[in-house]
């Protein structure tokens, strides 16, 4: 949501009016279902609020250096991006391959803003992949 928020807030070239008020609305919906995800998240129970709350601001961070990026046309910013230190409750191993599944993504987003779709398929393939190991033993403490 922050990429298309921040693309649809700044003049951008080649970016039409109507292209804008996509991304503006993108950028909603987009929050809206990340607010979904999350209360599903917490309703789950499988997760301390702290880590919770932790790994949204892992994803705040990824989200930010990814605006800044998708506003210089380059995905390197979200593929370098800080990753925070493990929850303490959550093995060091799994927030890393939660990172790597964000990273995946934020790149794969940045390069579907500007048209690069064939090379953000395989980001995307990645990120399910991420997914899919992560969603097999959802639970930190198995």
């Amino acid at each position: 949501s922050e990429v298309n928020a921040r693309l649809s807030a700044n003049s951008v070239d080649g970016q039409s009016d109507k292209l804008r008020e996509k991304r503006r609305k993108q950028s909603g919906e987009d929050r809206r279902r990340a607010e979904q995800h999350y209360a599903k998240a917490a309703a789950a129970d499988l997760l301390s609020r702290s880590c919770l709350e932790q790994f949204r601001q892992q994803v705040d961070i990824i989200a930010e250096a990814s605006a800044d990026g998708a506003l210089e046309g380059t995905w390197l910013r979200s593929a370098s991006a800080r990753v925070m230190s493990a929850p303490d409750d959550l093995e060091a191993h799994l927030w890393t391959e939660l990172a790597k599944a964000v990273k995946s993504a934020a790149v794969a987003i940045v390069m579907l803003c500007h048209g690069e779709i064939v090379k953000a398929a395989p980001l995307q393939v990645d990120f399910d992949d991420y997914w899919a190991r992560l969603s097999e033993n959802p639970d930190p403490s198995a």
